[in-house]
């Protein structure tokens, strides 16, 4: 499970490990310069830059586009890529979905989590194991220790989460 704030760094240590490399979350989130809430600073047994704003708390999806995931993979001799695609560029969520996945492509979505919850969240990373085209589902592997580490949400609901923390929306 994930340590608090470190959803993208958890992801991505599933990713490294399901093609074969292990590398711990506090690794990555160290190479990545994740921020941490002040307040968890006791609970994570590495430094890292602590923050007081929750909402800047975590990974910054631009990472993924820069030089810093680039340098991680090529530390750890991965030879892996990413594109960061945003919301209002994709048409049909499920489906392009369902064509990374069977490309064999690994697929993490950057979401304000508060599906099925009432008071507004902070943006959260979770990766996408499973898509149902026809009923219009995702299933998500989530990885963090509170929440259920797989369930299926509609994709409209997840679009419009992912639109309202897409910096690009």
């Amino acid at each position: 499970f994930q340590q608090p704030s470190l959803c993208a760094p958890t992801c991505l240590s599933m990713i490294f490990e399901r093609r074969g490399t292990k590398i711990d979350q506090l690794q990555i989130a160290k190479d990545l310069h994740t921020k941490i809430p002040s307040f968890r600073e006791e609970e994570i047994p590495i430094h890292l830059t602590t923050v007081t704003d929750l909402a800047t708390a975590g990974t910054d999806i631009n990472i993924f586009r820069g030089e810093q995931i680039h340098a991680l993979f090529d530390k750890f001799r991965l030879k892996l890529e990413t594109t960061v695609h945003y919301i209002k560029d994709i048409p049909d969520l499920p489906l392009f979905l369902a064509e990374h996945l069977q490309k064999g492509n690994d697929a993490l979505v950057n979401y304000r989590d508060t599906l099925g919850k009432e008071k507004a969240g902070l943006g959260h990373y979770a990766l996408v194991s499973e898509v149902d085209v026809s009923a219009r589902e995702i299933e998500l592997c989530d990885p963090w220790q509170g929440n259920e580490s797989f369930y299926k949400v509609s994709a409209d609901e997840l679009a419009a989460e992912i639109d309202t923390i897409d910096p690009q929306g």
